[in-house]
């Protein structure tokens, strides 16, 4: 069972102004932002000032920037709903001036329109030898299935 992390209003208030004095640890822009050697200098500094582990001490830091982020694009709900201020949002306006969160990107670029006349021509074949294996009017049957199959596969 997992521990439950427990700091104090102070505590937090000092991580949040270390965190704030060391923008390499929230600033994409900054020069030694992916520096992960003097990341975990700065973490292990931080952390013996609130004197709690190092792990501890990043979790926080990430529960309170999420938060942060949550409170600050969630809407309140109905018309009567009085959003409730956190008491560290004040303290994390510079979380604003920054992006510290990675643009997200897709190797997807567009809708690919099908390529329906190989299709048409499949089609057309299949509704031939149904014509002459079962008769006339087979290639109406045949022609049916043979659509449904083919919106299957490429669904």
């Amino acid at each position: 069972m997992a521990s439950k992390l427990v700091f104090s209003p102070s505590e937090d208030e000092i991580l949040i102004e270390e965190v704030q004095a060391n923008s390499i640890l929230y600033d994409l822009a900054d020069a030694n932002y992916k520096n992960i050697i003097m990341k975990d200098n700065i973490w292990k500094e931080i952390s013996l000032k609130i004197g709690k582990s190092v792990d501890d001490t990043k979790k926080r830091w990430k529960n309170i920037r999420d938060s942060y982020s949550r409170n600050k694009r969630k809407p309140g709900t109905g018309s009567a709903a009085t959003k409730k201020k956190w008491n560290l949002a004040p303290h994390l306006s510079f979380l604003d001036r920054v992006e510290y969160e990675r643009a997200s990107t897709s190797n997807v670029t567009e809708v690919q329109e099908m390529d329906t006349t190989h299709n048409e021509e499949k089609n057309d074949e299949v509704k031939n030898l149904a014509e002459i294996k079962n008769g006339p009017g087979s290639a109406y049957r045949v022609g049916i299935i043979k659509h449904s199959q083919i919106y299957r596969n490429k669904c």
